[in-house]
C-alpha cells in the first residue's frame, strides 16, 4: 500500500509516494521502561522509547524531544527538513522514518521523497551529510554534500550531469 501527496514547496512541485509497510520489530523482551535518550542508538530504539514516553506522558507531542535525539544521533528531524515528508514522520536516519500512526510508532523504508522537476520524476532522499539526488534513469543518484550544497542547485547541478550522459548515448543524436 502507498499513500501518494502532491503540493509545491520552493517553487518545486513535489509528489511524494511512501510505502507503507512496516518493517517487524525486534524481539522484545520485556518492558523497558527504564530505557533513557542515552540508550538510543537506531530509529528501532527511539520507536521503543517514544512508545513508553508517550504511554507516560500522554500530553506532551514529543516534538522537541525527538528532536533533540535526532540531533544527538546525527538523524534528521523532519520537520527541520527543506524536504516535505508526510506529517506523521517524526525521524529519518537517512535509511528509514519513524513515524506516528493512528496505532502508535512504526518504522518504513524511507525511499526519498518523489518530485517533478521540470517535467520529470525525480527522487531526492537525505541524510544528515548529504541529498542523494536520483532523476530515476538507471545512472544512478548524485551525493550532495549539505555543507556544500542546498537542494535546488543540487537538483539542477544533478539535471545537468543527466542532460550530458544523455547526450552522450550513441542512441541519443
Amino acid at each position: 500500500m502507498r499513500m501518494q501527496l502532491l503540493f509545491l514547496k520552493n517553487n518545486l512541485l513535489i509528489y511524494q509516494s511512501i510505502k507503507l509497510t512496516t518493517f517487524s520489530a525486534l524481539p522484545h523482551h520485556g518492558k523497558r521502561n527504564d530505557m533513557k535518550k542515552s540508550d538510543i542508538k537506531a530509529l528501532d530504539d527511539l520507536k521503543e522509547f517514544l512508545t513508553e514516553y508517550c504511554k507516560e506522558n500522554p500530553e506532551d507531542d514529543c516534538c522537541e524531544l525527538v528532536r533533540g535525539i535526532c540531533e544527538e544521533n546525527g538523524w534528521i528531524y523532519t520537520r527541520d527538513s527543506v524536504l516535505n515528508y508526510e506529517d506523521e514522520d517524526f525521524a529519518t536516519d537517512g535509511e528509514d522514518l519513524l513515524s506516528l500512526m493512528s496505532d502508535g510508532w512504526h518504522i518504513f523504508q524511507g525511499n526519498g521523497v518523489d518530485m517533478v522537476y521540470k517535467g520529470r520524476d525525480i527522487t531526492v532522499r537525505e541524510d544528515a551529510n548529504n541529498y542523494y539526488v536520483d532523476f530515476c534513469t538507471g545512472l544512478g543518484e548524485g551525493i550532495y554534500p549539505k555543507a556544500d550544497w542546498d537542494l535546488a542547485p543540487a537538483i539542477d547541478d544533478q539535471a545537468n550531469i543527466y542532460k550530458e550522459k544523455k547526450a552522450e548515448l550513441p542512441c541519443s543524436r
